[in-house]
């Protein structure tokens, strides 16, 4: 027998979120300068704010940085969690105090109600080893970090000896170098945090500067809370390494600029939607770009996520795209990003299609990816188009050209635009796959910002100017 804590009628917590954040705003210069003094409904919100972009806020933003007072919130801001730039540079997005209580904290209770009820684990709360982010430059006193370094910081006392490792760190490797310098810390972990990438690449060093095993190593741990990326393409490796036991895969929805959602029961990986945690939510619809309050939400229909929250953010477009399985509760998977797309032929490649075709052909063909990205290689006079896969492996195949034509037939099958384009060669040509060496992705997203726990990378792009970024010794000949 499953539970949820979430209790409340979704109708009147969304109501009662929005009116409490218009109500303490409506004497800030976004208030003022959007009416909240007339504001009574839903609609007469939608009606004085638009849905913006980060683009949107920067001016605020920089008013804020520049210490001017109740710009965005009457609450004084505690400082700027910065984004991972999985889509575009990195952005800074404001927090306050009362947010971090009655979103990232109580969201974060849940999951561990979540770990206890739901998915047995017997011990909590649990210790954990969070590979999170970092902090950077201060910006006239404003602390300038990561969310999830942020949150370790105002966690509270009672839970730091629960918590590894503690303290600010600057880098991937500073904040490795630590772990491996204090085993016996990070050994007693039953639970792990972290993109995977960063988790896997932690395993392989315990292995190199440690001899150790890290199934044996990390001999307690129970559950791996991963978020931020689609976990199929990984799922596989942790299984392999962890072979003997039954790990507790719980996925999170923990952004910059809130706690969404969590994996509350291990029969799904439908992610539940936090409804009363001080976001008020609204959703596009894809296909008609109507905007809707989460009461008039379809199960089956594509919808990019518009939030409204206390620390300042009003009508912001997150760019994720969700799609809902159930309403009572209100459940969703993540199929996207609403920017993150390949449509250079007219063949709209969404996110969605390529996982799905990878975790497809995965059941006839041996292989593992550390990461990938794709590109595409533009019709010229000699040649016609085509996508190209910049993929590092973890375990090549076998027969890489077998593996590029169940890509091909695959992604056909899930995308009938892109099969139109591929039809007899039509318009563009199979894709074909580019194997890179070891620690090219890490290359990647460290050279244009600070790599580690936090820290993603665009999968899909229409253009080629990262690929043409590398040299040719991170190629595999």
């Amino acid at each position: 027998m499953f539970t949820t804590v979430i209790k409340s009628n979704s109708t009147e917590s969304q109501t009662r979120i929005l009116r409490r954040i218009i109500s303490s705003n409506k004497r800030t210069v976004f208030g003022r300068e959007h009416g909240f003094y007339d504001i009574t409904s839903i609609d007469d919100f939608s009606e004085a704010v638009p849905v913006s972009t980060y683009d949107d806020f920067t001016g605020y933003i920089e008013r804020c940085l520049a210490k001017e007072p109740k710009v965005l919130t009457s609450e004084p801001l505690l400082g700027f969690s910065r984004t991972s730039g999985t889509t575009s540079a990195s952005k800074l997005i404001p927090l306050t105090g009362s947010f971090i209580q009655r979103n990232h904290f109580k969201v974060s209770k849940r999951i561990v109600w979540a770990m206890y009820y739901n998915f047995g684990l017997r011990k909590i709360p649990p210790k954990s080893l969070s590979l999170n982010g970092y902090y950077y430059q201060a910006i006239n006193d404003f602390p300038v970090a990561d969310i999830s370094a942020l949150l370790v910081e105002k966690m509270p006392k009672i839970l730091l000896p629960l918590n590894f490792p503690l303290g600010k760190f600057t880098s991937w490797e500073e904040k490795l170098n630590h772990i491996l310098k204090h085993p016996g810390k990070a050994a007693e972990s039953t639970l792990i945090a972290g993109v995977p990438t960063w988790v896997l690449s932690l395993f392989t060093q315990v292995t190199e500067r440690l001899g150790a095993d890290p199934r044996v190593f990390f001999k307690d741990l129970k559950v791996y809370l991963h978020g931020g990326v689609n976990f199929t393409p990984y799922k596989d490796v942790f299984k392999e390494i962890f072979d003997d036991r039954d790990l507790i895969f719980l996925e999170s929805y923990n952004a910059t600029e809130g706690f969404f959602a969590y994996q509350d029961s291990p029969l799904s990986e439908d992610l539940l939607l936090n409804i009363d945690a001080d976001i008020f939510y609204e959703f596009r619809a894809v296909e008609t770009k109507e905007v809707v309050p989460l009461e008039e939400v379809e199960i089956g229909k594509d919808y990019s996520l518009i939030i409204t929250t206390s620390s300042g953010l009003y009508r912001y477009a997150m760019g994720d795209v969700l799609r809902f399985t159930s309403l009572r509760p209100f459940k969703f998977k993540i199929v996207g990003r609403d920017k993150e797309y390949i449509n250079v032929f007219g063949e709209d490649l969404l996110l969605n299609h390529v996982y799905s075709a990878l975790q497809d052909v995965k059941q006839e063909i041996d292989f593992e990816i550390e990461d990938f990205i794709i590109v595409p290689k533009f019709i010229d006079t000699q040649s016609k188009g085509r996508h190209e896969w910049l993929i590092e492996f973890r375990k090549a195949p076998k027969d890489l050209a077998r593996l590029e034509k169940a890509l091909d037939k695959k992604v056909m099958l899930l995308n009938n635009n892109y099969a139109q384009k591929r039809a007899n060669d039509i318009a563009i040509e199979s894709l074909k796959i580019i194997p890179v060496k070891r620690k090219t992705f890490k290359y990647i997203i460290g050279k244009d910002r600070v790599a580690g726990g936090q820290s993603k990378i665009k999968k899909l792009h229409n253009d080629r100017k990262i690929l043409e970024s590398l040299s040719p010794d991170f190629y595999l000949s």
